[in-house]
């Protein structure tokens, strides 16, 4: 009776595994609706095919942060394909799942026990709600965290399966190549590159390969990241171990206020770590990992020689992340999906004396799978229905992307050559050439140090300026503002259901370029 309740327990979270990925691949089709993609993702994407290069604003401090995966985006958008990003991400999941699902570092297979066991590790990840946030926007993630994964898998590989020194050589300068990859991509991924390379390094062991090592990592280190560094420096005025180390680099004002509040951000009102686990409302919650978490009190770090890697690796990560990154289930989901991996390492055998615990969690992973299963539908019907026709796709963004409708109506009134100067952030959206004032949350307008950012304005010869809320004394240029256009009151169009429909005031006026030294003392500096 036993036996055929545990098939039918494997049949089940087979198929809920199964639907899990169905819906995800939908939602990656559907168009892009998510606020950050409106903004640089697509925004940086669709200035690298206006330019034929990578943009370099100084002002557009969001812009800034853009790397190889909005050049994904744009190569996506240059053959028409709007959710090629979010593909790649959904592909980036794909192989997360390949990892959980078929890889195995135990030479006997799993017992059928076993095999529920690694059902309930990949229903953890699948479940995850951030996953949903995660894989219905542009952003360079997912991808990218999947490469970081397979790296760890490589990495395992020295441990458990390279038997020659040319194998060890051979997994290595993959492991150099995936890593140093993502970390032209975001930032943030720097951590967990320099953690995986340098184990791996250590792991080749002998003091022959130490050398031939080292040679690997800085000739790819040359190939893949020096490029990047080397054009910081250039278009941005910047040291070499600035352009390394900061991700915005350069002396220029408002930058460190800027990556302060990005490091500072919080999905949640709740304090790390319970924020991982739980959202404050029900809004947020697709920005959590999840009950996924509690699998950590299965790893055991001394097992063997694998899962002591692993769990150092995420140690210091955790540890490293908590001091200087980002308290967001964004930046923990590597982790998250390193202790999954630690646990395929583990026999399930030896967890048996914890059976009723391992029951408990199960359980709470699959319930999260369920809401996670009933907010993929959502997404799924909300926003899959702008891909079958022109008109639906317009009913879709207008109803779900932010500023939408604002854009358009900006770009049914301005002429063809203006150039905008913008408050809102959805610049992606824009039919003209648009400028970002992301800038001006922090600098002051009437210092010296506002110089470089009115500069770009007064040389991109800003024809036009779209300012959220009524004008005052207090609104941004308020001395270069001319005719009102228009005047619109305009709906934050939000993909959560449950979230208040709130409305803001935004107007459109012309932007008298050659009254710029009204608008700010620093300007005087200019000339």
């Amino acid at each position: 009776m036993d036996k055929f309740a545990l098939i039918d327990i494997n049949k089940f979270l087979n198929l809920f595994i199964k639907l899990l990925l169905v819906a995800y691949g939908l939602l990656a089709l559907c168009p892009v609706t998510n606020a950050d993609s409106l903004d640089y993702h697509i925004g940086v994407a669709i200035e690298i095919l206006n330019q034929g290069k990578m943009p370099a604003f100084l002002g557009w401090f969001h812009g800034r942060l853009a790397g190889s995966g909005e050049v994904l985006n744009a190569l996506g958008l240059a053959i028409g394909a709007e959710q090629f990003g979010s593909l790649l991400q959904f592909s980036g999941l794909l192989g997360i799942y390949g990892i959980l699902a078929f890889y195995s570092f135990l030479e006997k297979d799993l017992a059928n026990d076993g095999s529920v066991w690694r059902e309930i590790i990949i229903i953890a990840f699948l479940s995850s709600p951030v996953l949903v946030f995660l894989v219905s926007s542009s952003k360079p993630q997912l991808l990218q965290v999947g490469m970081t994964s397979f790296a760890v898998v490589l990495l395992l590989e020295i441990i458990f399966k390279a038997k020659t020194d040319k194998n060890k050589l051979s997994i290595f300068i993959l492991i150099c190549i995936l890593i140093m990859s993502t970390t032209q991509a975001k930032f943030s991924f720097f951590l967990s590159a320099f953690l995986i390379g340098l184990c791996s390094l250590i792991l080749l062991v002998s003091i022959r390969l130490y050398i031939y090592g080292v040679l690997i990592g800085i000739f790819f280190l040359i190939l893949i990241i020096f490029p990047s560094v080397f054009w910081k420096i250039k278009n941005f005025d910047s040291s070499m171990i600035d352009a390394i180390l900061a991700p915005l680099p350069g002396p220029w004002p408002g930058v460190k206020s800027f990556e302060s509040v990005l490091r500072n951000y919080r999905d949640s009102t709740l304090d790390f770590p319970l924020s991982l686990l739980i959202p404050n409302t029900f809004e947020v919650v697709t920005t959590i990992i999840g009950s996924g978490l509690f699998l950590v009190i299965f790893v055991k770090p001394i097992a063997n020689l694998q899962t002591f890697v692993l769990s150092f690796i995420i140690i210091i990560f955790v540890i490293l992340g908590i001091l200087f990154g980002q308290k967001a289930s964004r930046f923990f989901l590597e982790p998250f999906i390193w202790i999954l991996i630690s646990l395929i390492v583990i026999d399930p055998i030896k967890i048996q004396n914890l059976k009723f615990t391992r029951n408990v969690i199960g359980f709470l992973v699959i319930l999260q799978a369920g809401l996670t299963f009933g907010i993929l539908l959502l997404g799924i019907y909300q926003l899959l229905p702008g891909v079958f026709s022109i008109q639906s796709r317009e009913k879709v963004m207008n109803q779900y992307a932010n500023g939408y409708n604002l854009m358009k109506w900006t770009g049914s009134v301005l002429p063809k050559d203006a150039v905008l100067l913008s408050q809102h952030r959805s610049v992606a959206l824009s039919e003209r050439k648009t400028l970002s004032l992301d800038w001006a949350k922090f600098v002051n307008f009437d210092s010296i140090i506002a110089s470089p950012y009115l500069k770009e304005i007064k040389d991109e010869n800003v024809t036009h300026i779209l300012i959220l809320g009524e004008i005052s004394k207090d609104s941004p240029f308020f001395g270069c503002i001319g005719n009102v256009i228009g005047k619109t009151k305009s709906q934050i169009a939000m993909r959560n259901p449950l979230a208040p429909k709130d409305h803001f005031t935004a107007i459109l006026a012309e932007f008298r370029i050659n009254n710029l030294s009204q608008c700010s003392n620093s300007v005087l500096k200019l000339k």
